[in-house]
């Protein structure tokens, strides 16, 4: 006779389990935020483990995927919330990685919002460049290579003090 276990408990049951609701106040709604594992220690999104010592599986993904269907290939889900642990899918919306990037707060983003350089010159028009996907003051840049050039010149003259 054959053994018998108890029965699977549907993965999204198992995920409900552990949600709590989280007031947001940018939606005037509530976050559903994931109380189980995350990656990162806390910090990242939400995981759930597919069987015993199996594949772990992203929550929000998950719970996407069970209200919409299958997520298309090359579009991933950004937070509206800004909550990584957030699994309701009204604060989700489908977009392309690089623009999920530039949507956050991480450097790339940061620096991609900026209209001025460090000393204050306008990142438009003919003061802008970029050079490897970076963007930078022409401005700025030309006085650098002139101090550097100025430091050449001194550091030449001096050698030259020295060696006579």
């Amino acid at each position: 006779m054959a053994k018998t276990g108890p029965k699977p408990i549907p993965i999204e049951t198992r995920i409900r389990r552990k949600l709590k609701p989280v007031w947001c106040e940018p939606f005037s709604d509530w976050c559903y935020e994931w109380q189980g594992g995350t990656t990162k220690r806390d910090r990242g999104y939400g995981t759930i483990g597919t069987t015993y010592k199996g594949p772990k599986l992203l929550v929000h993904r998950v719970m996407w995927e069970l209200k919409h269907g299958k997520i298309p290939h090359g579009l991933t889900i950004d937070h509206l919330c800004k909550n990584t642990r957030c699994c309701n899918t009204d604060h989700m919306r489908l977009m392309t990685s690089g623009a999920n990037a530039l949507a956050g707060n991480g450097p790339a983003a940061q620096n991609a919002r900026k209209t001025h350089c460090i000393n204050g010159h306008l990142l438009s028009g003919e003061n802008l460049y970029e050079w490897r996907g970076r963007r930078g003051c022409n401005i700025c840049r030309r006085a650098s290579a002139r101090l550097q050039k100025e430091s050449e010149v001194t550091m030449q003259k001096l050698l030259r003090d020295i060696s006579e």
